[in-house]
């Protein structure tokens, strides 16, 4: 899965920790529902933002996937607190995605195999 991280907030600086814990928990929890798609039929945004005079950070998750955009938001007083939230309800998310869906739905954007002849 291919993503990018935009941090708008004034107040919050991602450090190399920040970085590495999204590449941890992305690849501990939303790869494994991703594996049936194709690298390339899925983009992950993540958004971190805050408000002058607000004391929290928003975290904002979105998730294309094949015919669907799925979005999560979380606003906390931290951004890990936010983040792992915002990916707990992503998760949920991909995983009512591929029940209404089926297994089959995610496999079809896969690659067609070689022709054998």
């Amino acid at each position: 899965m291919r993503y990018e991280i935009t941090n708008t907030a004034q107040g919050v600086t991602l450090t190399p920790d920040d970085h590495a814990l999204i590449d941890d928990d992305l690849g501990r929890h939303l790869d494994p529902l991703l594996e049936a798609f194709s690298e390339d039929s899925v983009y992950l945004r993540v958004l971190v933002n805050d408000e002058s005079g607000r004391p929290f950070t928003d975290v904002t998750l979105r998730l294309a996937l094949p015919d669907q955009l799925l979005r999560a938001h979380e606003s906390g007083p931290a951004f890990r607190p936010a983040f792992q939230q915002a990916l707990r309800e992503l998760r949920r998310q991909v995983r009512d995605y591929k029940d209404r869906n089926g297994a089959d739905h995610s496999r079809k954007h896969r690659a067609a195999p070689p022709h054998r002849s």
